[in-house]
């Protein structure tokens, strides 16, 4: 078997996935990987329903916000489904204990050079962020709204949070738009955000569900005080200022998971500081909910009025 770049990328993902390149069988259509791929929606999907089955209906955050007080650290893995969890959260930031939530995209490699290249910025930042998130079917645990919250609140949030990383100050206004209802495609599936922050940069999210899957998932394009970065799905990073450009590649994509979990528990060991700053957490989770209030009444929704 010749071992092509391609076939590499696809071992480090899948080893189900390089056996069918490597031997020339398409990775989709095939019975064995959509029998693979079935499975796995089935596991997410019953792990996601076991997570939060004691809070899907009531949606009780005192006793998370309560253990803030007393416990040496909480993880919570659905607090952008609750809405009443910001101020709770924001109560507590003097607490000293530790809450991580997993924004991830902000502790990938490249998102933290793509940061640094903008670190001694004078100007706002101005951030075009176009997600190909590929379409899922309606019935899906995650347009349930208990369960998955919907794709602004159960996706939308981490490109929110990458946004706020990079332009170091809170959302202070959202504003989102949806498609038309027409020939299936849903609004809050294929929806722009316009989000303004503290510092003047501004951002506008696309996210889709009706492109081209293999056009690849993320790209993020980055411009201010006369530079301009790209990001490509996490894979490519390109740097641009004063006519001279460098590149930065990733053998297979990186985004953030394994550090993001490495910052956690770093700081339950070291006793902190939280990888993300609480009051951070609690302003990207209101500038989600409130992209999902702005779509609803077609109004721009304007944070900690």
């Amino acid at each position: 078997m010749k071992i092509s770049a391609d076939v590499f990328e696809a071992f480090l993902k899948c080893s189900t996935k390089c056996w069918l390149r490597s031997a020339g069988e398409p990775t989709s259509g095939n019975a064995y990987a959509e029998w693979v791929r079935s499975q796995n929606k089935s596991y997410r999907a019953d792990a996601a329903k076991l997570l939060i089955a004691d809070t899907a209906n009531e949606c009780d955050v005192g006793s998370v916000a309560e253990t803030l007080k007393t416990a040496e650290w909480r993880l919570a893995a659905g607090v952008e489904l609750c809405m009443p969890f910001v101020g709770r959260v924001s109560a507590h930031a003097g607490s000293g204990r530790i809450l991580a939530v997993g924004f991830n995209r902000r502790f990938a490699p490249l998102s933290r050079e793509l940061a640094a290249f903008f670190e001694k910025r004078r100007a706002p930042l101005v951030m075009h962020y176009r997600v190909n998130a590929g379409d899922i079917p309606a019935d899906s645990w995650i347009h349930d709204p208990a369960i998955g919250g919907g794709r602004i609140v159960g996706e939308a949030c981490h490109f929110i949070d990458l946004c706020t990383f990079l332009s170091g100050s809170s959302p202070v206004s959202v504003y989102a738009q949806g498609v038309s209802p027409a020939g299936g495609a849903r609004p809050d599936d294929n929806v722009t955000l316009s989000i303004r922050f503290a510092d003047g940069s501004l951002a506008t999210i696309a996210y889709v569900a009706t492109g081209d899957p293999t056009a690849g998932k993320e790209h993020l394009e980055v411009l201010g005080d006369g530079a301009t970065a790209t990001l490509d799905d996490f894979r490519t990073l390109t740097l641009r200022r004063n006519g001279r450009a460098r590149t930065s590649k990733k053998l297979g994509q990186d985004k953030g998971h394994r550090a993001c979990v490495a910052a956690f528990i770093e700081a339950v060991k070291a006793g902190g500081p939280a990888p993300i700053p609480v009051e951070t957490i609690a302003a990207v989770t209101e500038a989600t909910f409130a992209a999902v209030e702005s779509l609803a009444t077609g109004e721009p929704v304007t944070l900690g009025s």
